[in-house]
């Protein structure tokens, strides 16, 4: 009785009945300790940027080309990790003359994406993030993972990258992600 009276005493004057459990990893963190791919990097560090789910950007980047930056769709022409076609590079190029200098068309210079740059994972990696946050800003997580796709309407292939958004996800020990339908506009008032 008196050794646990005393360790009561220790633990209470160390201060040890304080200690906090450990907080849980944020999803980019849970992404760092989890995935050991060769873009892995370059897939966590765009994903911050465009504030999407690391897991997500992962799982469309392999859905689309399985990893592989010289990946080449023969029927499309789609290219590199994001499997870029020439509207997808076009629709890029206009969202960011959009973002940067709030014009429908312009010079972007440096900042222009090219089919060239899909090719290179540094280039590539960026821009894939930065045309799915787009579309999922615009269309919601399901529509918009279908028209990064340039398939609004059908549901496979959200429903394929979900499904390997989901197994990451659960590899790492988090919830899966849950593809909630966009919010419909309220109705105008009627006269």
């Amino acid at each position: 009785m008196q050794g646990l009276l005393a360790a009561v005493w220790l633990l209470l004057t160390l201060g040890l009945h304080q200690v906090q459990p450990p907080r849980p990893l944020t999803v980019y963190e849970a992404y760092q300790v989890t995935q050991d791919d060769e873009h892995d990097d370059l897939i966590v560090d765009a994903a911050r940027v465009w504030h999407l789910d690391p897991f997500l950007l992962k799982g469309l980047i392999y859905e689309e080309s399985g990893g592989r930056p010289g990946a080449r769709n023969p029927d499309s022409g789609a290219a590199g990790l994001g499997q870029f076609v020439k509207v997808g590079i076009a629709g890029l190029n206009h969202i960011r003359c959009l973002r940067l200098y709030h014009k429908f068309r312009c010079d972007l210079g440096d900042d222009e994406f090219t089919r060239e740059k899909a090719w290179d994972p540094e280039e590539a990696v960026p821009a894939t993030a930065e045309l799915l946050a787009y579309h999922i800003g615009r269309w919601g997580l399901r529509v918009g993972v279908e028209s990064y796709n340039g398939n609004k309407w059908k549901k496979p292939f959200a429903q394929r990258v979900l499904r390997r958004t989901n197994q990451l996800r659960a590899m790492a020990g988090l919830p899966p992600l849950r593809s909630h339908p966009r919010p419909r506009p309220a109705p105008f008032p009627s006269s």
